[in-house]
Parts: structure tokens; C-alpha cells; sequence
């Protein structure tokens, strides 16, 4: 079942209505007064064990993290940036500065060795 909130014409009450899908547009003919009003979708969760419902709606995929972390990355004077790459230490951050050096420099040798041949 499904929460449509529906707003009356001619007062401007909002009252929200629960039916299923395929009473939807039988409920519209009906009820001519009324228009809907879309708003934030609302996910009931049930929760499971002691988890609350609220865990489960913003249960990420590990993945994201790491995702999020490098365009964090890429974007250095954003907030993705500044939250992502907390967690990484002074040393990591050292090492990956060196890496992207290195890939530079090799880039620049194969663009003339390239332009040698």
C-alpha cells in the first residue's frame, strides 16, 4: 500500500490517503476536488534484530566509500575531499604524492621516446 498526499482545491488542506496502486486512478475519478501533491517519497523499513530502520535506508556499499574518496581526490578544495581523506595518514598521502610524480615523469619519457622514433 502506497501514501498519496492529496491537496483539496478549493481549501488547501493537505490529507494524506493509503490504497494500492490500482485503486489510484479509480480514487482520482471519484474525488475530482482533489489534486496530488508529489512530495519526498516515504520508504517504510522494517527493522531487523537491533538494527533501527533508519540503518537500513542508509546501508551504503563498501564500495561507495572508496568511490567517494577519490573524487574527493580529484576535487582537493571540496568537502568530499576534506571527509574522505581524513582517514588516510601522513605517510599514505606521502606515498601517493611520490607515485603520481613518478607516473609524470615516466609519462613524459614515453612522450619522447615517442617523438624520437
Amino acid at each position: 500500500m502506497a501514501t498519496y498526499t492529496f491537496r483539496n482545491k478549493r481549501s488547501g488542506k493537505l490529507k494524506e490517503y493509503q490504497m494500492s496502486f490500482a485503486e489510484y486512478d479509480q480514487f482520482k475519478l471519484d474525488h475530482p476536488n482533489l489534486e496530488r501533491v508529489i512530495d519526498s517519497v516515504g520508504i517504510a523499513f522494517r527493522g531487523r534484530g537491533d538494527r533501527s530502520a533508519t540503518e537500513l535506508a542508509v546501508k551504503r556499499d563498501p564500495g561507495w566509500g572508496e568511490v567517494l574518496s577519490k573524487i574527493g581526490q580529484q576535487n582537493p578544495h571540496t568537502d568530499l575531499n576534506a571527509d574522505y581523506t581524513k582517514n588516510k595518514t601522513h605517510k599514505k598521502l606521502k606515498a601517493e604524492a611520490v607515485v603520481e610524480k613518478h607516473v609524470k615523469i615516466q609519462q613524459k619519457q614515453r612522450e619522447a621516446y615517442a617523438r624520437r622514433r
